[in-house]
């Protein structure tokens, strides 16, 4: 029997008439379907600015009848249930329901949708489909700071002295974009900050610079103390690092080689002697995945993850048992390690999730509770998916994405709401981070919803947003 216009939990009544002429009476009633989404699709990935559709569909059982379906989209699932970012209400003939959605991505990972007939909701959620490309980093220098967005463009922000914005001003007080044209229009893909200098890798693999030289770090040769402009001199680049708090700088290529340039004090560059490099020269090391450059001391990576050493040890800071200097590469008894990182003291990140800490902890950054230096490798914190060191603090992001710190927090770079430093690792007010950067006396963090936090110190803008002179406690300073 086929009806239409019917209800849910409508009761009708059939009189059906039998061979012998008897007329019975069926008491019939329309069942409550189920609703269920069975489909939730997106468009291909597509960079964020870009406009994005998704759609879904639902079935249910019992009768074909007519009805009212309301939808909301949300373009991330803490967005739920409070702000949709599309809301529609159509009628629809179960089972076959759906409805379309497009907008433009703000967000990567996880929307959802939620489909309500009758009083009763049913939501599902899925990735749409939306990736931010892995070529977003930021930096933080001493008074300035680098961003690359998802674009490809360039910002600064902060102080100009000696050229570190490569745009000739002397501040700024937010974020501005470097015209493309200055870069060739080139997309960059990755930045680092040094104290006064900033450098960029872009999308062809070139290194550009700008600002201070006068110890060598830009690697542009004799000429020039410092430059006001960015420049192209180096290609086949991967990756680059620069000392916040000394005057050099690592390159890795993209053949695995390691590169420096700058201040060579106790043997930093790796070139086994004491002689400042004003231009990039090679290292030596090879079959390396990563590189950082700490106050006067380097690390570097292999792919073996083995972590090798060269420079300052005054502090323990290369981690190999002792306070001796080394002017060539050597390495140290870590292994199983995934990822480095430098100041004034070095951490390592194995794979296993574990941090591991050598060098100087005056200010607790070590995090071993106590203010003694070491100079042995000394595990320090686990469950750990991310570590990024400043001059004299410390940052992890634990699996659950919670951020941890400890060390020097003069200038509120903890991001505690005090100026108290910390010796063992605290936990942090700031959670959902993907990553960190914690290079001078203020640092940024990227949460996983794409956006970039600030704290710290802001004498001249380097945090991105009006000027004060210290910002205690998180706050957003750029969206990618």
């Amino acid at each position: 029997l086929n009806e239409s216009g019917l209800s849910y939990s409508t009761t009708f009544n059939y009189t059906l008439t039998d061979v012998f002429s008897k007329n019975v009476t069926v008491q019939c009633k329309t069942n409550d379907p189920t609703l269920t989404i069975t489909s939730f699709t997106a468009s291909s990935p597509a960079s964020v600015g870009s406009p994005v559709t998704f759609s879904a569909q639902t079935t249910s059982s019992g009768f074909n009848i007519t009805d009212n379906f309301t939808w909301k989209f949300y373009l991330k699932e803490s967005d739920y249930p409070a702000t949709p970012c599309a809301t529609a209400t159509t009628t629809y003939d179960i089972p076959n329901a759906s409805q379309t959605c497009t907008y433009t991505s703000t967000f990567v990972g996880n929307a959802k949708v939620e489909v309500t007939r009758g009083g009763v909701s049913k939501t599902r959620t899925v990735g749409v489909g939306i990736t931010w490309p892995n070529t977003t980093s930021f930096a933080a220098g001493v008074t300035h700071s680098l961003l690359g967005k998802s674009d490809g463009s360039l910002w600064v922000t902060g102080a100009g002295n000696w050229g570190a914005l490569g745009t000739g001003e002397t501040s700024y007080s937010s974020w501005n974009q470097i015209a493309p044209f200055f870069l060739n229009n080139n997309k960059v893909k990755y930045v680092d900050a040094g104290s006064q200098s900033s450098y960029a890798v872009m999308d062809d693999n070139s290194l550009w610079v700008t600002g201070d030289h006068r110890g060598g770090q830009l690697g542009i040769g004799m000429a020039y103390q410092y430059i006001t402009s960015w420049q192209s001199i180096l290609t086949g680049v991967k990756t680059v690092s620069a000392s916040v708090c000394g005057s050099h700088a690592l390159v890795l290529k993209t053949d695995g080689t390691v590169w420096s340039a700058g201040s060579n004090v106790n043997g930093s560059l790796g070139v086994g002697d004491t002689a400042k490099r004003e231009s990039w020269t090679p290292t030596g090391l090879s079959n390396v995945k990563d590189v950082a450059a700490g106050c006067s001391f380097s690390v570097a990576l292999k792919n073996d993850g083995t972590v090798w050493v060269t420079g300052d040890n005054t502090y323990g800071a290369l981690g190999l048992g002792d306070w001796n200097h080394r002017y060539s590469w050597t390495q140290t008894t870590l292994a199983n390690v995934a990822a480095v990182s430098a100041g004034q003291h070095s951490m390592a990140l194995k794979n296993d999730g574990t941090v591991w800490a050598t060098g100087y902890n005056n200010a607790g950054g070590l995090g071993l509770g106590d203010g003694n230096h070491r100079n042995s490798w000394v595990q320090t914190a686990s469950n750990a998916k991310y570590v990024s060191v400043g001059a004299y603090h410390s940052f992890i992001v634990k699996n659950d994405g919670v951020l941890w710190c400890t060390g020097y927090n003069d200038r509120d770079q903890l991001g505690m709401s005090d100026t108290t430093s910390r010796s063992v690792w605290t936990q942090n007010p700031l959670s959902n981070v993907q990553t960190i950067s914690a290079n001078g006396s203020h640092s940024f963090a990227l949460d996983k919803d794409g956006k970039l936090l600030a704290t710290g110190y802001d004498s001249v803008g380097q945090l991105g947003f009006p000027l004060s002179s210290h910002v205690q406690t998180w706050q957003q300073s750029a969206t990618r």
